[in-house]
């Protein structure tokens, strides 16, 4: 990326003002991004008065200003010509929901150069995309509900598909987001391009990337070497492990797939964490964002039971987590804070006798965690309105299991056995207090374990 297009990026990602030029596939756009934008929202388009109940102009030349940010939603054989009178005008950039390009084949690739040839150093995301999200100023280049959350810090998402792009936007797991990026067919901007540009944005703390084939190998190890080096961790979800899913990523956006066991072993050199869900990527990039990265695998785990004691033993265990045994000295004072029927053990199950006890359970929860420990988790599942309608006593161990890991300085998370028994209000509290609210043991334990592999990894390869 040359400075003047690397630029133009920039202002792309964070605009002052934006432009959707198009029809009826622009005015719904046009239209969500007047509520939730700060900035003057215009229309383009010569047959049209308004856009998404905006004014609307005849040409880009009547624009009051050149756009930071375009919409593009035109007819194929149109779209090459906007792209030169934008850049013409000097517009930042755009992204190009126009489908029809590289997928196609042949021809198709044909009239994606044309819109490169076209675009200059003018930034272009797609073709063949869904478009751009910015959650921290409300810019919302995008074609379907966006929901209105702002983010001031969060994940970064870039996707390879629109659709799983937009799904990610719709999870029910308070995961803060602050860039949504459908990268589509990457005529001219690929995934490499935005992982250089989002590593440097402080709004930005961990970057999810739905992968079917990366363009320029060289580049994008620079630009993770470069997310490595800031500790800004990459989670990728890789499409095409399969014959028939390599085959079909072909003629999703004409990306090569190459070789699952080449991509595995890329992204191991690279301290790029893999996952192989939708799932495990947001919970993931939940932990490293709102807890942080674990600088090893050593693990304090908690519950007041020991049903969830066993399991939290058996799940650590198969994702290679640790849980040293306490010392002397710590075994000896949970003793003394600890009913007649616990066992001083990690994971250590406090028994229901202390559960929601707001003076002792600090205590417990503190006095494990002196042996030191890379990582600590308590497993509370908050029962909904119609179990139970007051869950005080659960929020109660909660916020004394938050209070010892922000005293003793290491990233926490509260994991519910069923991903759904964490309700919303619950989550918010949690990341409030910088400790991650893991949905689903299973899923929950596999997040922690690769978090605490980055960390081990990034210290191995920096």
């Amino acid at each position: 990326m040359n400075p003047r297009l690397r630029q133009n990026l920039i202002r792309l990602f964070n605009p002052r003002h934006i432009a959707f030029v198009g029809g009826a596939d622009a005015d719904f756009s046009a239209r969500q991004c007047a509520d939730l934008f700060d900035g003057p929202v215009w229309g383009v388009n010569p047959r049209r008065k308004t856009l998404g109940g905006l004014p609307c102009y005849a040409s880009i030349e009547d624009l009051p200003e050149p756009p930071d940010a375009v919409f593009l939603a035109t007819p194929r054989s149109a779209t090459a010509n906007v792209i030169k009178q934008l850049c013409e005008a000097g517009a930042g950039g755009a992204v190009c929901f126009t489908a029809g390009y590289g997928e196609l084949g042949s021809e198709g690739k044909a009239a994606e150069q044309e819109l490169v040839e076209a675009a200059g150093d003018f930034a272009l995301v797609g073709p063949n995309c869904y478009g751009l999200i910015n959650y921290t100023n409300g810019a919302t280049l995008w074609p379907f509900g966006a929901g209105k959350q702002r983010c001031d810090k969060g994940i970064a998402l870039i996707m390879q598909s629109g659709m799983i792009s937009a799904n990610m936007t719709m999870n029910d797991r308070s995961v803060p987001i602050s860039y949504v990026i459908s990268a589509g067919n990457q005529a001219m901007l690929a995934i490499e391009d935005y992982i250089d540009i989002l590593v440097d944005d402080p709004k930005v703390s961990a970057i999810g990337i739905y992968i079917e084939g990366i363009r320029d190998i060289n580049q994008f190890s620079i630009a993770a070497i470069k997310a490595l080096q800031v500790n800004k961790p990459l989670v990728v979800l890789k499409a095409g492990s399969s014959d028939i899913g390599s085959r079909l990523t072909v003629s999703h956006t004409g990306s090569m797939a190459g070789t699952d066991q080449a991509f595995r072993a890329l992204f191991e050199q690279l301290g790029i964490i893999r996952v192989d869900s939708p799932v495990a990527m947001l919970e993931t990039l939940k932990f490293l964002s709102v807890s942080g990265t674990p600088k090893g695998r050593r693990i304090a785990a908690f519950s007041c039971s020991g049903g969830d004691a066993a399991l939290l033993a058996d799940y650590c265990h198969k994702v290679g987590l640790e849980l040293p045994q306490p010392s002397v000295a710590v075994s000896k004072k949970l003793a003394r804070l600890l009913p007649d029927i616990a066992t001083v053990s990690n994971p250590l199950d406090y028994t229901t006798p202390l559960w929601g006890n707001t003076e002792v359970m600090p205590k417990v929860f503190s006095t494990l965690l002196e042996d030191g420990y890379d990582a600590a988790i308590v497993v509370q599942d908050f029962p909904p309105p119609h179990i139970h309608d007051d869950n005080s006593a659960y929020r109660n161990d909660a916020n004394s299991f938050i209070q010892a890991c922000n005293v003793h300085g290491i990233p926490g998370a509260i994991t519910s056995d069923l991903p759904e028994n964490i309700d919303r209000e619950s989550r918010e509290i949690m990341i409030g207090q910088g400790v991650t609210p893991l949905q689903g043991i299973d899923t929950g334990l596999a997040a922690l374990a690769q978090a605490c592999r980055y960390g081990i990894r990034r210290e191995q390869i920096k």
